[in-house]
């Protein structure tokens, strides 16, 4: 049997065009494979061989599947009986094969842009929002899939289209608080008002952020409980963030003896603005006044604000700047005040 005689074969066209797909299939993924795979590792996506392998497999049997059909459509055999079943067999298997490579493209897209953004921030909410919107897009491109393929076998999809939408409005009832704490989970996301080891105070609770979750939101107290706030409650409220304060506050009240001379609440003055300014964990700017005459006291007031990225707690910023405050004061010869009361008895003699 000649070739003339293979390719005029009525089957011939069943054999060559898949043939050929196949071929060409085999050459683009030589070509094509080790260049997704490097470009997903340049992403630093994780699994890239199967992500890649992912997208080969449904794209070279939807090919071969194309060329089939074409290959069928073009012989005589697309006449004759039983013509029709095969023809909505090859629509099932090529809508099949093109929803499975839409599903994984959508893989390979993920794995690209929106993972390795997500690996690059802290806490777990980027990386759940992604889980899920990855499983969602692949539920939604099946839903897509399943509505094109029974329109395909010639049923009536307005029905269907009409059940889902009053069973989606009954799911949707049933969820909505889920769906609400989801859907504030998002925003906080994309916001971002806090992160994970953020100090905050929201909806009159108190912590530090350990875990920021699609529906909720885990703080640690500052007295070491665990506190649960939904993430609607939290997107509802006023949110302060201690941890973004450009410095933590301080102020002094410091009262010197009445008979302290005026030289020397000024010397006391300069005093204090040289040792704030002189520490290394605190800002330069520093308030420093004679505020008012107290009940037992010259009252001094002193402002100052300790750098957020201090090494040291704040506690033991505080401790060394009252130590140097009163070594200074002690050198100086500067006497702090206490309340005191003079009592002036009557007399004696005098009638009480």
């Amino acid at each position: 049997m000649t070739l003339d005689t293979l390719i005029a074969h009525p089957a011939s066209t069943l054999v060559l065009y898949p043939l050929v797909a196949w071929i060409g299939v085999a050459i683009v993924r030589a070509i094509l494979h080790p260049r997704l795979i490097a470009f997903l590792q340049k992403k630093e996506a994780q699994d890239a061989e199967n992500v890649v392998s992912l997208i080969e497999k449904p794209l070279s049997w939807l090919l071969i599947l194309l060329a089939l059909r074409s290959g069928w459509a073009s012989s005589e055999y697309s006449e004759g009986e039983g013509a029709e079943l095969v023809g909505k067999l090859l629509f099932l298997l090529i809508a099949v094969s093109l929803t499975l490579l839409a599903r994984h493209l959508l893989t390979f897209l993920f794995a690209a842009v929106l993972e390795p953004i997500a690996a690059k921030t802290e806490g777990e909410l980027d990386d759940q929002i992604i889980s899920v919107l990855k499983s969602s897009t692949g539920f939604l491109v099946w839903i897509v899939a399943g509505v094109a393929i029974i329109s395909g076998f010639g049923f009536d999809i307005m029905g269907l289209v009409a059940g889902l939408g009053i069973g989606g409005l009954a799911f949707a009832l049933a969820a909505k608080d889920t769906l609400s704490q989801a859907f504030s989970g998002v925003i906080i996301f994309l916001d971002r008002p806090f992160g994970v080891g953020d100090s905050i105070k929201v909806a009159g609770e108190a912590g530090t952020v350990k875990q920021i979750g699609l529906r909720s939101t885990r703080l640690r107290g500052f007295d070491k409980t665990e506190i649960i706030l939904p993430n609607a409650v939290i997107t509802a409220s006023t949110i302060i963030n201690l941890s973004r304060r450009e410095g933590f506050r301080q102020a002094l009240s410091l009262g010197l003896l009445y008979d302290t001379s005026p030289d020397l609440i000024r010397k006391a003055k300069e005093t204090l603005e040289q040792i704030i300014e002189g520490h290394p964990d605190t800002q330069d700017e520093c308030w420093v006044n004679f505020l008012a005459f107290g009940d037992s006291s010259l009252d001094l007031e002193v402002i100052y604000w300790i750098e957020l990225n201090s090494g040291k707690g704040l506690r033991d910023v505080r401790h060394e700047v009252n130590l140097s405050i009163l070594e200074q004061f002690n050198a100086l010869g500067l006497g702090f005040a206490f309340p005191t009361v003079t009592l002036d008895p009557p007399p004696c003699g005098e009638d009480k």
